[in-house]
């Protein structure tokens, strides 16, 4: 089998560019080349700036219906991608985790406050039995029935 090489036109880089922790940044753009073969781009500075309260204030009024983060980004008009980079950046914790911990809150407040059991707790917010028994416990580290019945 032929060996595939380069052809000699392309333009020879200096040594120094070809070590292994050589990055060199494009001066027009977040743009850095390595090796001078691939590129990666960062394209945040093109990104409009997303409004968290927005966000949080849109989860915590549809918590029920949220399931995934391409549901909140369906609803905002922004790309899934952009909203959890952009909230990742911005609130220091992943949009996934914020929605779950917001459920685990509200499970929270109606365990305190309503006398409904822990199935009905979590089929109103949105989530199976299982699924949502087995959030509060990862979140809180005790059931919901021994959440209520310490309280």
């Amino acid at each position: 089998m032929p060996e595939c090489r380069a052809p000699s036109s392309y333009p020879k880089l200096p040594p120094e560019s070809r070590r292994a922790d050589a990055i060199r940044p494009h001066p027009l753009f977040d743009i850095q080349f390595r090796h001078g073969i691939g590129i990666y781009m960062q394209m945040e500075y093109l990104m409009p700036p997303i409004d968290t309260k927005l966000v949080k204030a849109h989860i915590a009024r549809y918590l029920p219906v949220i399931h995934t983060i391409s549901d909140v980004s369906r609803a905002l008009g922004v790309s899934r991608e952009t909203l959890r980079k952009s909230f990742l950046r911005t609130e220091k914790i992943s949009l996934r985790h914020y929605i779950a911990s917001a459920r685990v809150e509200e499970m929270k407040v109606l365990l305190r406050t309503t006398s409904l059991s822990c199935m009905a707790v979590c089929l109103q917010l949105g989530c199976r039995e299982d699924v949502g028994a087995r959030l509060f416990k990862q979140h809180m580290g005790i059931t919901m029935q021994e959440f209520r019945d310490g309280q």
